[in-house]
């Protein structure tokens, strides 16, 4: 099952594709990486600056996704360069009674 963080102060989205230990980390640009286990599939994918387009036909092409989770993917990212981000929650200010 896919799951996916963003941190709002780095703009990177992680999204898990599975539990498996990280073996390699391979750079697809210069703000998409892919997490890949010892057999060659995809463990995660870090996307840096998620509001601009980001290759993921490529890293379904260059690397092992099983078929649900590329359909999952697919149907969750169909247009990686329309997604707006999530705003910053509203500051804390403190008020003294």
């Amino acid at each position: 099952m896919i799951s996916q963080t963003y941190d709002l102060d780095a703009h990177a989205l992680y999204i898990t594709v599975s539990d498996h230990q990280i073996v390699r980390t391979a750079e697809i640009d210069r703000g998409t990486l892919v997490d890949v286990d010892a057999t060659g599939a995809v463990v995660g994918i870090e996307v840096l600056n998620f509001d601009r387009c980001w290759p993921l036909t490529e890293v379904l092409d260059r690397f092992r996704v099983g078929p649900e989770d590329a359909a999952q993917l697919r149907a969750y990212f169909s247009r990686p360069a329309q997604l707006t981000l999530p705003q910053h929650p509203a500051p804390r200010v403190l008020v003294s009674i």
